[in-house]
């Protein structure tokens, strides 16, 4: 069985909508955390934000170095 995915979360624990955020190549979900006060929302817009991290994998783009990629990227 796959194992679930880590991940931060911010917003209020009673939120009526969600949004989840992917990052890129190399990056984890703690690098747009910073992002949520910047979008200037209203309280009353009762938003939760979810920031997977990727997996580490080798790249086979990247001479098959171990980053957090959510899939291989074999060639551009």
């Amino acid at each position: 069985m796959p194992r679930a995915l880590e991940f931060v979360e911010s917003g209020p624990a009673d939120a009526t909508a969600v949004v989840v955020w992917l990052h890129g190549l190399g990056a984890d979900g703690w690098d747009f955390y910073p992002v949520v006060p910047e979008l200037g929302l209203p309280a009353a817009a009762k938003v939760r934000f979810v920031f997977p991290h990727a997996e580490p994998r080798p790249v086979t783009l990247n001479n098959g170095f171990v980053m957090r990629a959510w899939y291989d990227i074999r060639a551009l």
